[in-house]
């Protein structure tokens, strides 16, 4: 398994919010990415401090990723709590971080299983060949209406609420995230903010994973796509490739 990780402000933001982190513990591949908002420094702050808590559990607790994937689960679900528990702390500590939060997906590669969370709408892609699946569910405005058949997909993409996130780290007292196994063949995956996926289409992203290019090329290409395209948000996208299939 090769990965590697990109974040970049875009063409529009001042600062970047998203922060990701990635490690090896064991013989397992971890990741985590954040998608921070609240305030001049607040959505920054969030996402670090989500992002470094989150790994740091995983970290000391590495002996609980094990054969048992009940194990994983709560490991992950454990760190997420942690994760969102210390910008919830620290946004009520300090009345200039008031309103700060973040979004959060990560996984574990265990035993060629892949285990997710997520809260919020950033995401994790599956991708096979020319098929592309997205495996977590965005917990956001647009999607709800989506669900609801108030909107279409290609409306979806330019609604002015996308923005607009049901469930985020250090909101609220408490958070819930969705869980999610994966366990059939998988060639790449990919875990990204909506700086890539509001201004780059599903099939582009395929195409650009298809090239026989090295992760990191792949990678700039894929933010270059989305600074082409308006590159409006911060944009930050991890890799993983399976390079066995």
């Amino acid at each position: 398994m090769s990965y590697y990780g990109v974040t970049e402000t875009g063409l529009k933001r001042k600062s970047n919010q998203d922060y990701f982190k990635t490690a090896i513990i064991g013989n397992s591949d971890v990741a985590v990415l954040c998608d921070g908002m609240g305030g001049a420094a607040g959505g920054a702050v969030a996402s670090k401090l989500a992002a470094d808590s989150f790994m740091e559990y995983i970290e000391n607790n590495s002996n609980k990723i094990t054969d048992n994937k009940e194990d994983i689960k709560k490991l992950m679900l454990d760190a997420g709590d942690t994760a969102h528990h210390s910008v919830y702390k620290c946004a009520c500590e300090y009345s200039e971080l008031d309103g700060m939060g973040t979004t959060l997906v990560a996984c574990i590669i265990k035993n060629k299983i892949l285990h997710i969370i997520n809260a919020g709408d950033s995401r994790l892609y599956i991708i096979n060949k020319n098929e592309i699946k997205k495996i977590t569910r965005d917990h956001s405005l647009v999607q709800e209406l989506l669900e609801r058949g108030k909107i279409t997909a290609e409306e979806a993409r330019t609604h002015p609420y996308r923005n607009y996130i049901m469930r985020a780290l250090g909101t609220e007292e408490n958070l819930s995230y969705d869980y999610y196994e994966y366990s059939d063949d998988f060639k790449t995956v990919v875990l990204c903010s909506d700086g890539l996926y509001n201004f780059i289409s599903e099939d582009d992203i395929v195409n650009i994973i298809n090239t026989d290019k090295d992760v990191k090329d792949k990678l700039n290409e894929l933010v270059d796509g989305a600074n082409n395209s308006g590159g409006g948000d911060n944009i930050t996208v991890i890799l993983f490739e399976n390079n066995i299939l």
